[in-house]
């Protein structure tokens, strides 16, 4: 009688524990799992970027309207929205007429604070900090030539748009204003505040 009360009682154990809710296993969540939209405690992503440099048409006219390239690297915290960028800028653009040819490269080393959106798809972001310029400029007219450069100190401020494409990768859209120190060329002050306009993708 006791060995037909314990299988009766291993059975009845036995169909409890099939008919109790079996619960996830302790790997990654699938894609579609609340868990998986949850974001990390900081964002970090480095962003290449291309678009044009417009100098003050003033001083730098036939050679205002650069071609840009960029590099820029931040940190964001999730609980704040708020963080930090470096990044490398340059430019560059030539003409050649009559036998004469001048060309302009300038490049921007930048570091600031950065607010940005943490969740959802758009991802609006700003920042601002301290900016220093370097440009050089060549000019060979045939029968001399000669070349120059200088150093401006200022400071930025931009703002733009991440757009998500995949879960590692944005599109990004940036507008940046520099302002600062205008740069000195043999004596020759020369406005070197520019606006850029950039689209590239950050991951």
């Amino acid at each position: 009688m006791s060995s037909l009360r314990l299988a009766f009682s291993l059975a009845a154990l036995a169909l409890a524990s099939c008919a109790a809710p079996q619960t996830r296993g302790s790997g990654a969540p699938p894609r579609g799992d609340a868990n998986y939209d949850t974001p990390p405690a900081s964002i970090n992503r480095s962003a290449i970027l291309v678009g044009q440099r417009q100098l003050d048409e003033d001083t730098w006219d036939p050679l205002d309207e650069q071609l840009h390239f960029g590099l820029e690297i931040s940190h964001i915290s999730a609980a704040s929205s708020m963080g930090d960028e470096f990044g490398v800028t340059g430019s560059f653009d030539d003409i050649e007429d009559s036998g004469a040819e001048i060309e302009v490269r300038v490049f921007e080393f930048y570091g600031g604070f950065r607010f940005q959106s943490a969740t959802g798809k758009a991802r609006p972001f700003f920042g601002l900090g301290g900016s220093l310029t370097y440009a050089e400029v060549e000019a060979d007219l045939g029968f001399v030539s000669g070349a120059d450069d200088d150093i401006a100190f200022g400071g930025y401020i931009h703002g733009g748009l991440n757009l998500e494409i995949s879960r590692d990768m944005d599109l990004v859209f940036d507008v940046r204003k520099r302002i600062g120190n205008d740069l000195d060329f043999t004596g020759i002050e020369a406005d070197i505040d520019f606006l850029t306009f950039s689209v590239g993708v950050s991951f």
